[in-house]
């Protein structure tokens, strides 16, 4: 798992936002104090090292000059008490992982930047030492506007058959914009660019985008042209990715149309991106491939049966690289019923031939989903896929089983348990190629009406069997953290939140498990309405 995947200091972003704040008053201010420590350390055994204190004043501001107008600001921010991701392990997907945005600042007006294409993603403005957001509606106009100093550079480096996250070490300037003008409740037009710009580097997107809606039709098309500039840094890294260009350009553009009525549901889409396109702050993980792919579904009510709600769905589609080689091909069938207790269930079976390290391969699986809530405090959830698919790492083909198990409880006296615990193996050639276990455990006490006390937890197992690769692989990884907040809320901008944080891991060069990372913060925040 990288080493960066974890975030420890989150926690509650619902509660620290600009929530309510045009209530009343049209302006608000909320100063904020963050003090900080935390320490690392590279090795069991060697002293806490590497220590890292900071007292930081920030400032949050909403204003509201007319109520189709709003205006959001922010100095200096800090994030130590947003809600922590979900754990995750990416050894057996070629692809960059994807995490939901949770930091109350971008989260705010996101929907003002929406475009068929994920052209703005905002978790890569990592880590903002200013932040400023325009968001307005006037007749048939909606806008926005984003500005942003970057204290780091995040890049997801996307290819043909997999993407990852690189940072160059360097501030960034970062300008979006969006301006879509509705015609009437049928159509709408639109434009939105993305600029972000630091020593050496440039990335630029700027593109057109449509919509028309009429009863059940609706039919959606983006076009995008992007250019770049990176340092050789970058480009010597990822010389398959770049072909060794350091300017890369190119196209990008969709089109999707989508039947829907009570009973029956159908949609076509076609993307193509060419290999040169690049959209940096973004997420985009594939470029140098064109797509076309066909979906249906037929839904049956049952108001008086046990089960009163069934749908079938089949799906299909074609991608190549723009040379015309084949990636994949996949064909999936499913069935879902919906019953008593809230419960849902599905069967889905998937046929797919892939393109993989000079190859195709033909793999098969089947999945299966159920929920429910057998009582008004309790959900369960168990999804399950098992066939024949590609280890990515030894190119072959093997036999994965993988298990989920998750659900939610409230307890007396405002406790909330929750957990999702995920089980994976892989057997091939006559042994086991891998095995992954992932447990992300959460629980939070409402003390108070004003308190709250929330506690992560979370872990990672992942076993390698080197003797079934051909290269060498890391054998034995663990990964473990802990996080524990405090809040205190007069309102939901007036709070104190302490917490603390601690993290640990052991991989082949580091045989036994110890704490690398530990932390503690408390923040204040005060909110005034001048």
């Amino acid at each position: 798992m990288p080493r960066d995947s974890r975030c420890f200091q989150c926690e509650w972003g619902q509660y620290t936002g600009m929530e309510g704040v045009h209530q009343g008053r049209n302006l608000a201010l909320v100063p904020t104090l963050t003090a900080g420590l935390g320490q690392t350390r590279d090795a069991a055994g060697t002293p806490w090292g590497r220590t890292d204190s900071k007292v930081s004043p920030g400032l949050d501001v909403s204003w509201a000059p007319s109520p189709a107008m709003t205006l959001n600001a922010t100095l200096n921010p800090d994030f130590s008490q947003v809600e922590t991701d979900q754990l995750q392990v990416n050894f057996n997907d070629g692809f960059a992982l994807f995490y939901q945005e949770k930091r109350p600042f971008f989260l705010e007006g996101a929907d003002y930047f929406t475009t068929p294409l994920n052209v703005l993603y905002t978790r890569q403005i990592a880590d903002p030492d200013f932040g400023l957001r325009i968001t307005g509606r006037s007749d048939g106009s909606t806008y926005g506007a984003l500005l942003a100093r970057d204290a780091t550079t995040q890049l997801l480096v996307p290819g043909v058959l997999g993407s990852s996250f690189q940072s160059l070490d360097q501030k960034a300037d970062v300008a979006v914009g969006r301006y879509r003008y509705d015609f009437n409740q049928h159509a709408s037009v639109g434009v939105i660019g993305t600029f972000r710009r630091g020593e050496n580097y440039a990335n630029g997107v700027a593109g057109l985008d449509a919509r028309w809606q009429q009863g059940g039709h609706t039919l959606s098309a983006q076009l995008l042209h992007s250019d770049a500039r990176y340092p050789q840094a970058i480009v010597g890294a990822y010389a398959d990715e770049l072909g060794g260009n350091p300017r890369p350009s190119g196209n990008a553009w969709q089109v999707q149309y989508s039947y829907g009525n009570r009973h029956w549901g159908l949609s076509a889409l076609h993307v193509d991106i060419g290999p040169g396109f690049r959209a940096d702050l973004g997420f985009i993980g594939q470029v140098g491939y064109r797509r076309s792919a066909l979906s249906g579904n037929r839904v049956w009510y049952r108001d008086d049966a046990a089960f009163n709600r069934i749908s079938l769905a089949a799906s299909g589609g074609t991608s190549t690289r723009f040379d015309g080689q084949l990636l994949q091909r996949d064909v999936k069938l499913s069935l879902a019923v919906q019953g008593p207790m809230r419960s849902n269930f599905s069967l889905a079976p998937l046929v797919r031939t892939r393109f993989w390290n000079g190859a195709l391969y033909h793999e098969h699986d089947l999945s299966l989903f159920a929920g429910l809530w057998p009582l008004p405090s309790l959900r369960l959830g168990l999804a399950a896929n098992n066939g024949r698919v590609l280890d990515l790492t030894g190119s072959r083909l093997g036999q994965r089983l993988l298990l989920n198990l998750n659900g939610e409880t409230d307890l007396a006296r405002g406790i909330n348990l929750n957990w999702d615990l995920v089980h994976q193996r892989l057997r091939r050639d006559g042994g086991t190629a891998f095995t992954a276990n992932i447990a992300n455990l959460g629980g939070s006490w409402q003390l108070t009406p004003r308190q709250r006390l929330r506690l992560t937890l979370q872990g990672s197992n992942v076993e390698r069997n080197q003797a079934l690769y051909t290269e060498t692989v890391n054998q034995h990884a663990r990964d473990r953290a802990a996080q524990l907040v405090y809040s205190y809320k007069l309102n939901p901008r007036t709070a104190l939140y302490a917490g603390g944080a601690w993290g640990g891991f052991l991989d082949d060069d580091h045989p036994a498990l110890f704490g690398d990372t530990r932390s503690v913060f408390i923040k204040l925040s005060y909110g005034w309405q001048p």
